[in-house]
C-alpha cells in the first residue's frame, strides 16, 4: 500500500474555553474551540474587545478558563480546576514591548532560557539562534543601543532558543514604524517558517493578519465567526461582518432571474446556491469594479467623491436609489466629481452573496 500523508499533530487545542470577566464581555471568550497545526502560523484578528488577547492569554498560562480545556502538545495544561503555569507549557512569548532585559546584552537575552543546558551547548544554541535571525555581529551590544527592528528580532531569538512547543506574540510589530513594520513581518514569517515554529499572532491589522497567516481565525464578541486561509477569509467571508471587517466591501441588492442576478448596476453572474426570485446582497470590493464614462446616457451613477492617492483614484458612484459604491481605478482614470459612469463588475473570481447576512454562495 501506498504510504499515507503525514496529518499534521495539533500543538494547542482549546475546546468549549470560556472566560468571563466581572466587568462586563469586554475581552470575554465564549465557548471558543480552535486547533493550532504542527508547524502552522496562526493569526487571531478581531476589533478591540472581541477576546483575541484572552485566547492568548487562555493558551499561555496568564489566565486560568472558566470552563473548557486548554491543551498543548497534546497534554492538558488547564481547565476549571486547575491551572499549569506559564513557565511549564513549553511556549515561547513576544511581547508588544519585546520585554529585553537591559542589563543583560543580546546574548544573554537569549540565553536567559537555556539555564538548563551544559555552558558550551547554551552557547551554541545562542550562536545557532543569532546567526538564524541575523544578529551575530550585535551579541555584545545591550537592547539600548540597537534599532526597534533589531529589539524584535532579540525578542524573537529569545523566544526560539528553548525550542518551544508553540510561540505566541501579542501585537508584536505596533511600536514599529510603517516602513520597518512592513518588513518585519516578512523577515519574522521567514524566519519561523525557516526554523519550522508553531506560532499564534494576536493583532487587529487586517493587512497584517493576511500576510503572516497560514490561517486567519476572525474574532467578534467572544466567537471565533471564521477561520480559514487568508484567500478564503477575504474572498469567501462567512458573514457580512467577516466580510466589512476585512477590507472595504458593498453590499447590493440582487434578485435571481434566469439571466443572472439583476441589480441596479445591470445583471451579475448567477449563482447556483439561490433560486429564482430569491433576493441576496452582492458583495463587491472596491478593485473589483471598474467605471468609464457613460456615452449618451445617464449611466449607472454619478462619481460623487474622488480621491488621489498617487498610485490610484478613489471614487464613489452615487446610484439613483442613493447607495454608493466604491472603486479604485488606476491614477490614469480621473474624473471629475458628478460624471455620468457605468459601473462594471471585473472581480476575476466567483461572485459571493449573503442572504440575512450569511454566506450562501
Amino acid at each position: 500500500m501506498p504510504d499515507q500523508p503525514t496529518v499534521p499533530a495539533p500543538v494547542v487545542e482549546l475546546h468549549c474555553v470560556v472566560k468571563n470577566y466581572v466587568h462586563g464581555d469586554h475581552g470575554d471568550v465564549k465557548g471558543l474551540s480552535l486547533m493550532v497545526m504542527q508547524g502552522e502560523l496562526l493569526v487571531l484578528l478581531g476589533p478591540s474587545g472581541c477576546g483575541k488577547t484572552t485566547t492568548l492569554r487562555l493558551m499561555a498560562g496568564f489566565e486560568q478558563p472558566d470552563a473548557g480545556v486548554v491543551r498543548i502538545a497534546g497534554r492538558l495544561v488547564a481547565d476549571r480546576t486547575r491551572s499549569e503555569p506559564p513557565e511549564q507549557r513549553g511556549l515561547g512569548m513576544v511581547f508588544q514591548d519585546y520585554a529585553l532585559f537591559p542589563h543583560l546584552t543580546v546574548a544573554e537575552n537569549v540565553a536567559f532560557g537555556l539555564h538548563r543546558l551544559p555552558k558550551r551547548q547554551r552557547a551554541g544554541r545562542v550562536d545557532e539562534i543569532l546567526q538564524m535571525v541575523g544578529l551575530a555581529e550585535l551579541a555584545g551590544r545591550y537592547p539600548h543601543a540597537l534599532s526597534g527592528g533589531q529589539q524584535q528580532r532579540v525578542a524573537l531569538a529569545r523566544a526560539l532558543a528553548p525550542r518551544p512547543a508553540v510561540i505566541l506574540f501579542d501585537e508584536p510589530f505596533s511600536n514599529l514604524d510603517a516602513e520597518l513594520r512592513q518588513q518585519m513581518r516578512g523577515e519574522v514569517r521567514r524566519i519561523l517558517q525557516h526554523s519550522g515554529s508553531t506560532a499564534v499572532f494576536v493583532t487587529h491589522d487586517q493587512q497584517e493578519a493576511l500576510l503572516l497567516g497560514d490561517r486567519v481565525a476572525v474574532m467578534r464578541q467572544g466567537y471565533v465567526e471564521q477561520i480559514d486561509t487568508p484567500d478564503a477569509v477575504y474572498h469567501r467571508p462567512q458573514n457580512r461582518f467577516v466580510a466589512e471587517f476585512m477590507g472595504a466591501a458593498d453590499f447590493l441588492p440582487v434578485h435571481v432571474t434566469a439571466d443572472g442576478l439583476a441589480s441596479e448596476i445591470g445583471l451579475l453572474p448567477s449563482i447556483s446556491a439561490l433560486p429564482l426570485g430569491r433576493p441576496a446582497e452582492a458583495m463587491l470590493r472596491p478593485h473589483d469594479l471598474r467605471v468609464t464614462p457613460a456615452a449618451g446616457a445617464p449611466g449607472h451613477g454619478l462619481i460623487s467623491t474622488a480621491e488621489f492617492v498617487g498610485d490610484l483614484w478613489h471614487y464613489s458612484v452615487r446610484l439613483p436609489s442613493g447607495r454608493s459604491l466604491r472603486c479604485h481605478m488606476p491614477h490614469t482614470d480621473a474624473f471629475p466629481l458628478g460624471t455620468p459612469v457605468e459601473v462594471r463588475l471585473d472581480a476575476g473570481h466567483g461572485l459571493v452573496c449573503f442572504e440575512r447576512g450569511q454566506r450562501v454562495s
